[in-house]
């Protein structure tokens, strides 16, 4: 079969990871594959495939953000011409955020092709995509008055991005309701139960949705003597405040014993970073930040010695692939109760799960598996047999 795969962009996050395990797993089938992406970095996409992409924007420019966000006949003419070219039988759309607007959809139905929409956020209905406001869950926009997110300023940017951005984005939700463009989606593959339950309440047929673990292929394995593991923690990740982070430092600062703690983040802000300063001068433990490794570039040996990883969202979320590389690489994790990711844990059994936000829930968490290396390896031990049978993906 020939898949196109349709997302925002290739750089950060996981959407990258999703597109290159897909290829792993169908092209030695015999499957094809082809990108289009928004936004795409050097290497990312085939030079085959790449005259055929959408015409060049420049990162994070507002400007073509602002544009991108609504339908594009320069766009559409190389989703046309790259449909004319490689002639798909399925079309997976992954993410239409910023570099791509939800027009594709109604491109790839006028072209009769059969489209699997693969949710990881909320961007169907939500302005910041994360579902999430003032530090909870936020599910208003469900009911399609997104002019409220403009107003209310929900993008997670600061300053006068932010306003801009809530606008945009606003806009071009409006856009998608009035053109109904997300009911061209044949079926919509992801997995969470809050996330599942919101797509019901947004409109999708309970049985339209698929819901299944994310096609990601961990090209890692884990350390071969488990109790050479070391004595920190880790979170890896993009900064966000739906992720987390203050949860985490919160918990650490009620900790007295002295621990260690690396944060590998994508573009940590000056305020973060200016905590984490004032924490390592005013107690005994040690907070490293990481803005520099990428999971190919140390974050993966990282997470691989560390003694557990932290993932302390907030938000609502599905899966987390953060989630799935952890236990591929027979690691202890922390999660919170209200995420998919507590959807795959057992506690205590595969892993620990605190209460959402709750800093002294995460601190004793933390404390437990720093006194307790047994507990931390058998955790870990337990989260690879997750992996491996409910979350590796099918050769």
């Amino acid at each position: 079969m020939r898949f196109l795969w349709v997302n925002d962009k290739t750089e950060g996050g996981g959407a990258v990871k999703l597109f290159g395990s897909a290829r792993a797993v169908l092209e030695p089938h015999g499957h094809q594959l082809a990108p289009f992406f928004g936004l795409f970095g050097p290497d990312t996409v085939d030079p085959e495939w790449e005259p055929l992409q959408p015409p060049s924007v420049r990162e994070r420019d507002p400007f073509a953000i602002g544009l991108r966000a609504f339908p594009s006949r320069a766009v559409t003419r190389q989703l046309e011409a790259l449909i004319d070219e490689f002639k798909p039988d399925v079309a997976v759309v992954q993410n239409v955020h910023q570099y791509l607007s939800p027009a594709v959809f109604k491109t790839l139905r006028t072209q009769s092709i059969p489209i699997v929409f693969l949710m990881n956020d909320y961007a169907l209905y939500c302005v910041n995509k994360y579902a999430f406001r003032e530090g909870h869950p936020c599910h208003k926009c469900l009911d399609r008055r997104y002019y409220r997110g403009a107003l209310l300023g929900c993008s997670l940017k600061s300053g006068p991005m932010r306003l801009f951005e809530s606008t945009v984005r606003a806009a071009s939700l409006q856009y998608s309701s009035i053109s109904d463009a997300f009911s061209c989606a044949g079926s919509v593959y992801t997995n969470g139960s809050a996330l599942i339950d919101r797509l019901v309440d947004f409109g999708f047929p309970r049985t339209r949705i698929v819901n299944g673990p994310f096609p990601l292929a961990i090209d890692a394995q884990p350390l071969e003597d488990a109790a050479a593991l070391g004595d920190y923690f880790v979170y890896y990740g993009g900064e966000a405040a739906a992720k987390g982070q203050n949860v985490l430092l919160d918990a650490f600062e009620l900790l007295e014993e002295p621990l260690h703690l690396k944060l590998c983040l994508l573009r940590p802000s000056e305020a973060l970073s200016h905590r984490v300063g004032r924490i390592n001068a005013a107690t005994k433990h040690r907070i490293e930040i990481d803005a520099s490794s990428r999971w190919e570039t140390g974050v993966r040996e990282t997470v691989q010695s560390a003694r557990a990883v932290v993932i302390p969202s907030l938000w609502n979320s599905p899966h987390e692939l953060v989630a799935y590389e952890s236990f591929a690489l027979a690691k202890a994790v922390i999660v919170s109760s209200n995420t998919g990711n507590a959807d795959l844990i057992e506690d205590g059994r595969n892993g620990l799960v605190f209460a959402t936000g709750n800093a002294a829930s995460l601190a004793a968490q933390i404390r437990r598996l720093a006194a307790d290396t047994k507990l931390a390896i058998r955790l870990g031990d337990a989260a690879r047999i997750t992996y491996e049978h409910q979350l590796l993906p099918e050769s």
